[in-house]
């Protein structure tokens, strides 16, 4: 995976997350609004660890549209990204996002990668 990153905001089709906490964590893809689920992937992140999550498995995700990303856990409650992106079920760009543990859960978005 290349760690180039565009200037400007790219459509994704790929989700890197990266679990800094304790518990395992799965990724939701949720509508524009940030208030309905269109996906719950199956993929569990350990914590400590990262896995990119092709949103092209994804039903009810197309291309062209746009996304908030959230992150739930076994046990509690789920945080979503304060902004949607935009997704490509054509493109090879990822958007890596941290779930991290400071003031609370929050979701981070990182920076872009592309899978080669």
């Amino acid at each position: 995976m290349s760690h180039e990153i565009p200037p400007e905001r790219q459509p994704i089709r790929y989700v890197k997350l990266r679990n800094e906490r304790t518990l395992p964590a799965h990724l939701l893809v949720m509508d524009a609004a940030g208030s309905e689920k269109v996906w719950e992937c199956k993929v569990s992140v350990k914590r400590k660890t990262d896995a990119v999550i092709d949103l092209s498995r994804g039903s009810g995700i197309r291309s062209g549209s746009s996304y908030r990303f959230s992150v739930s856990r076994l046990i509690g409650s789920s945080v979503i990204t304060e902004q949607e992106y935009m997704v490509d079920l054509e493109s090879n760009v990822v958007g890596v996002f941290t779930f991290k543990n400071t003031r609370g859960s929050q979701i981070t978005f990182d920076g872009y990668e592309r899978i080669e």
